[in-house]
């Protein structure tokens, strides 16, 4: 009740104080309906403050970093519904030009000027729209080529995937594809082991974290997910996947 259109529109207006004119703001959304409403609301801010807006469309928060950097924005906005979904909450996301999140200092700033409501309207300079729909395709491809592909698709992975049913598994399926990756999506509750996978994900709903389990449906430590991402950013990431997909024993994992 407290998120309204209304709201976000004043929000953005506030927002848009802070920036210089003819600033760039990439927005996007979950496909949650009413998060795609409130992206509305707040892209009509923008353009009415002479902010020019970078419609993403609908995806996930990587996506919209990604987005900031590839069209050299000043910052970006991203709005999805939080878990659990009966909670109806709404979180509002502003990153910076680099498509990290805003310092303490902007949001206090954007706090500001929302309370002492210092907005900006201008007849004569209004923000243009530009809307892109291949941004997720963009980031696919820059992300299977970082991705030493040949030896995943040789083994012929198999994958049980626990996501939002919307529109994860739409974004997630190019991906499985490149890499020959055999997805069954459904709840990892369920069972591992009926599936026959030798990999479960659980992926929350806006794209940042994830939990990994076991072909027998271990879940690994925080410690050993983290091990996993430092080896990943290493570059041996390979290494990585042979030991879960032969269940060496977790214990070798650092930490």
């Amino acid at each position: 009740m407290e998120i309204t259109p209304e709201f976000v529109t004043r929000l953005a207006a506030a927002y848009a104080y802070l920036l210089k004119p003819g600033s760039r703001i990439a927005l996007s959304a979950c496909a949650h309906p009413f998060a795609q409403l409130l992206k509305h609301s707040i892209m009509t801010s923008l353009c009415s403050s002479g902010i020019d807006t970078i419609d993403i469309g609908i995806c996930i928060a990587p996506v919209n970093r990604y987005g900031v950097r590839r069209f050299q924005c000043q910052g970006g906005i991203h709005i999805h519904m939080a878990e659990p979904a009966e909670e109806k909450q709404v979180v509002i996301q502003f990153v910076d030009h680099l498509g990290l999140p805003v310092s303490r200092d902007w949001e206090r700033k954007i706090e500001t000027a929302y309370w002492q409501e210092t907005y900006v309207r201008s007849l004569h300079h209004l923000g243009e729209l530009h809307v892109e729909h291949q941004v997720q395709e963009a980031y696919t491809r820059e992300l299977l080529e970082q991705i030493d592909a040949a030896p995943i698709q040789r083994r012929g992975f198999k994958l049980l995937v626990e996501c939002e049913t919307r529109f994860l598994p739409a974004f997630l399926a190019p991906l499985f594809c490149a890499l020959g990756v055999t997805a069954v999506y459904g709840a990892v509750a369920e069972g591992v082991g009926r599936h026959g996978v030798d990999l479960a994900v659980r992926l929350h709903k806006n794209g940042e974290q994830f939990e990994l389990f076991t072909e027998t449906g271990e879940r690994l430590s925080p410690e050993q997910l983290l091990a996993l991402q430092l080896l990943a950013c290493r570059g041996i990431g390979g290494r990585s996947a042979c030991r879960s997909a032969r269940r060496k024993r977790w214990s070798t994992w650092p930490g």
